[in-house]
């Protein structure tokens, strides 16, 4: 079976205040600013597109499972400095995650982890779908399968 759905960013606004910050203030706040020097290699976490090769990103950690169960999560994230927010259909996965091989995680709505699932990018759709088949998992989380960082969340569209 099917299920309609929404890959959902990262807002931009969370991320802005601190484009205006100095280095030393970035490093404080876990943050600091890097130039992509591959492509792909940088995926924006808002945009939820790759970095062009020497645009700026910020690399920071960033809470994306605020839970108050064992599976709370935080990692590094990358934001493009000009991040445009991505405006995706439903069922709309982008080319970010089409290259890249995938941890893809699915919670109920305590933030409980019910289902966990590796997936080249060209299978992630399939996988989205095997995870909505169990009504109990409210959403989904997207990760890099080798390095572990988060991408975005899943919604039942």
């Amino acid at each position: 079976m099917t299920s309609d759905f929404l890959l959902v960013p990262l807002a931009i606004e969370e991320f802005l205040p601190l484009f205006e910050l100095s280095d030393e203030q970035l490093r404080e706040r876990a943050a600091m600013w890097l130039v992509a020097d591959a492509k792909p290699g940088f995926p924006c976490r808002v945009s939820l597109a790759d970095a062009e090769v020497g645009e700026r990103v910020l690399a920071i950690s960033f809470t994306h499972h605020d839970v108050q169960t064992p599976y709370r999560g935080s990692g590094p994230v990358f934001v493009r400095e000009r991040a445009e927010p991505a405006e995706l259909r439903v069922n709309e996965v982008p080319i970010m995650l089409q290259h890249r091989l995938l941890s893809l995680r699915g919670y109920d709505s305590s933030g409980m982890m019910l289902a966990a699932k590796v997936v080249p990018g060209a299978e992630l759709v399939a996988a989205i779908n095997e995870h909505f088949n169990d009504p109990h998992v409210e959403y989904q989380h997207i990760h890099n399968a080798s390095p572990g960082c988060f991408n975005c969340a899943v919604r039942r569209a």
